[in-house]
């Protein structure tokens, strides 16, 4: 047997792999054409003068030979066992890689649309940073304009209207101004030299009129017009005869920032106003 297996080992034809790769059948057929051919040369006969060969019949040589090669047979289909089940623990951990990398990839996805999202998100804040902070600051400054008093008392300074009013048109209608401000606060609001009022702020305001004739000799009404913006009437006053007759009216608006009032007159006479 050992003789055999030497030859086995060192025949020259075959490679180890086609070996490996062989049948069961094929390789015990193998391994016996190698003893048979050691045996009949004449390496054994030479042997076999100089040292006694061991008796050892054919039937125990076979039966030998057939153990070792089940026991290679059996060997072979275990390492065919082991490569199948780690064909299979390979094909898992590949499936298993190829689904970690698919995730892997949508996670990638939703990470780029929410940074894309949380950027806009962030262009949006920025501007309405910008537009609250505008708009907080215009606020304040209408709260501290609307908690700031806004008056004013005028009156003539004489009682002519000649030397304190000017013609407008178109109905001949004199705007008069009154030159002497008595008291005005909220800023300058009433201009003396135009006899016009301009709103600081939008809001209502109130106007009060007050007129006294100061000619006894007037037999006649004397009207006088609260105006907005030289076309809407709010208010009219008027004093009828005789003599040193008075009248009082007053006025509730809604003034836009920027409106005027002013007072008008169809007459020319002399009277006291406030």
């Amino acid at each position: 047997v050992h003789r055999g297996l030497h030859c086995f080992k060192q025949h020259k034809r075959l490679s180890i792999e086609k070996i490996v790769t062989m049948s069961t059948s094929g390789l015990r057929n193998l391994v016996l054409t190698l003893l048979v051919s050691h045996v009949t040369g004449n390496d054994v006969q030479a042997r076999a003068v100089t040292t006694p060969a061991p008796t050892v019949s054919t039937h125990d040589t076979l039966v030998h030979l057939q153990g070792i090669t089940d026991d290679l047979s059996h060997k072979l289909d275990d390492l065919n066992h082991q490569l199948g089940a780690f064909r299979a623990e390979v094909a898992n951990k590949t499936a298993e890689i190829n689904h970690l990398n698919s995730q892997l990839n949508v996670k990638a996805d939703q990470i780029k649309t929410l940074t894309h999202d949380l950027s806009a998100e962030q262009s949006k804040l920025t501007t309405l940073d910008t537009y609250c902070h505008s708009h907080l600051t215009s606020l304040g400054d209408h709260v501290t304009k609307l908690e700031t008093t806004i008056a004013f008392t005028v009156h003539f300074s004489n009682d002519s209207l000649t030397n304190n009013n000017t013609a407008t048109a178109p109905h001949h209608t004199q705007r008069l101004w009154f030159d002497a401000v008595q008291y005005q606060t909220g800023g300058e609001n009433y201009n003396k030299t135009t006899g016009y009022f301009h709103a600081p702020v939008s809001g209502n305001y109130a106007f009060y009129l007050t007129i006294q004739r100061n000619d006894p000799t007037e037999n006649s009404c004397l009207e006088a017009y609260i105006f907005r913006n030289d076309r809407y009437r709010l208010a009219t006053v008027t004093a009828c005869p005789s003599g040193y007759s008075t009248a009082a009216n007053m006025a509730v608006a809604w003034m836009n920032h920027g409106d005027r009032v002013s007072v008008t007159t169809l007459h020319s006479e002399d009277l006291f106003g406030f």
